[in-house]
């Protein structure tokens, strides 16, 4: 082997230690935008309470800081390691990229029917997605729940429904939802308990929303149907991953 070679081979090493230097210090870049100053994505319904003056410029935030968090009731709280990545990704999407995902999560929950702007192919998508996932296992109470908000026509539906759902996604981060919270209208109402959907069809959910919309995947013809045991899985190879 040559010396060169052995200098190519380095080199690639070094070039791909950087390249995933650089990717990941960009995620924790968006992280720390999130999680520090969650009212750079703030819903305008916020500033009928919060003076737009306290977040003008970075020297207005430092000197209102515990005040703009009382305002929004956000808890102080370190700033934590990013565990699960689909909550760097949930936070870091684009406002158009987030309204994509807020309607495919309120086309699974209601069989395709609720689908803000989706295409009628993501609809029908939506629609044997909900099929494979089950939902209506979940019986009477939660289909009175789904067609509660749907019936309240003082709220949008795909804003409480993509709320709801990511609120019982992240019920043991209260720290995360108080801060993703402010990104919908202030005076939205949700439901006092958090939907009877399983924690790991509620991952699965989301994860299927970003990907959808950030992988831009194609629209498949059929999807199966997905069992509990086959979503605690693909959750256990997840964490797997992440320990790794």
């Amino acid at each position: 082997m040559s010396i060169n070679h052995i200098s190519d081979i380095n080199n690639e090493m070094v070039n791909a230690a950087s390249d995933g230097a650089i990717r990941k210090a960009a995620g924790q870049f968006e992280w720390s935008v999130f999680w520090c100053r969650p009212w750079s994505r703030l819903h305008t319904s916020w500033f009928s309470v919060l003076d737009a003056s306290f977040i003008a410029d970075s020297i207005a935030e430092a000197m209102h800081y515990d005040e703009i968090l009382e305002v929004l009731n956000i808890p102080f709280a370190p700033e934590p390691e990013i565990i699960n990545p689909l909550t760097l990704t949930l936070s870091s999407l684009d406002v158009e990229q987030e309204s994509r995902v807020f309607s495919f999560i309120s086309a699974i929950l209601t069989d395709g029917h609720v689908a803000g702007d989706l295409s009628d192919d993501e609809r029908v998508w939506c629609y044997r997605f909900s099929m494979g996932l089950n939902l209506h296992q979940y019986g009477e109470e939660h289909r009175n729940t789904i067609l509660s908000i749907l019936q309240d026509d003082t709220q949008h539906p795909v804003g409480v429904l993509a709320a709801y759902t990511i609120r019982s996604w992240s019920k043991n981060d209260s720290a995360f939802w108080s801060r993703y919270r402010v990104r919908f209208n202030k005076d939205q109402v949700l439901p006092e308990a958090d939907l009877l959907i399983s924690p790991a069809k509620l991952n699965y959910i989301i994860k299927t929303a970003l990907s959808m919309t950030t992988q831009s995947l194609p629209i498949a013809k059929q999807v199966p149907e997905v069992t509990e045991e086959h979503l605690n899985e693909i959750n256990e190879k997840q964490e797997e991953e992440l320990n790794a």
